[in-house]
């Protein structure tokens, strides 16, 4: 039986969905930002390990320089089904009798995204649980860095080593550099502080959230 705390959150979500309300992903700052990745929000049971969540969003515009009359989740990106609006973009862009016509309807397609809990514990507010936005490559080197974490501790004798565990897990420092598409992101790590199982509380459902398929592009 869920807890009282399970139920209060659940209907809060199902609320925000229907009134439309959504909590606000972050993204990196620019130069160097210290993030601690938290655990599963589905509570870590066997197979339910997963702590990150595929996510796209087709911005739909009239013009590259126009604000999105519509925003739509991209299902190929979010979950790895075929997408009709991809399928109608690649349609359009096959038929376009002009090279600005092919540039516009690539500006509509989604760019893949990684979405993870997080806290920035060199932030205003280090407890605070918050969604972080990350591209493709720079999860990637956030892997990378989970797996050195897991290489040093085997070398040390420690088997199965968690770089998540809220104990003895490690912070990512990610380092932003660059503007538009000269942006680039660097990550190492350390060993960081050990964080209170509240947070666990306050985790955000992440299958919830890329569920919403209305998005206001105001907060995007």
């Amino acid at each position: 039986m869920s807890s009282i705390t399970d139920l209060i959150r659940s209907k809060k979500t199902e609320i925000q969905a229907q009134t439309g309300q959504r909590a606000d992903t972050v993204k990196p700052p620019m130069d160097k930002s210290r993030w601690r990745i938290l655990p599963s929000w589905r509570g870590g049971a066997a197979g339910e390990e997963q702590f990150w969540h595929d996510f796209g969003l087709h911005f739909i515009r009239e013009s590259k320089d126009t604000k999105a009359k519509a925003v739509h989740m991209c299902v190929a990106r979010t979950y790895g089904n075929p997408c009709p609006i991809c399928e109608i973009l690649d349609d359009g862009i096959a038929r376009a009798g002009s090279d600005n016509q092919i540039e516009l309807l690539k500006s509509n397609k989604a760019q893949g995204r990684v979405l993870v809990n997080a806290l920035q514990v060199d932030g205003s507010d280090p407890t605070k649980v918050v969604i972080l936005d990350l591209t493709f490559t720079t999860f990637e080197k956030v892997l990378d860095r989970f797996q050195d974490a897991i290489d040093e501790q085997k070398e040390d004798g420690v088997e199965d080593y968690d770089p998540l565990s809220l104990k003895n897990g490690i912070d990512i420092t990610i380092n932003k550099t660059g503007a538009g598409l000269n942006t680039k992101y660097d990550a190492s790590n350390r060993k960081g502080k050990p964080v209170d199982e509240s947070v666990l509380e306050n985790l955000h459902d992440l299958d919830k959230y890329v569920a919403q398929d209305a998005v206001d592009s105001r907060n995007r």
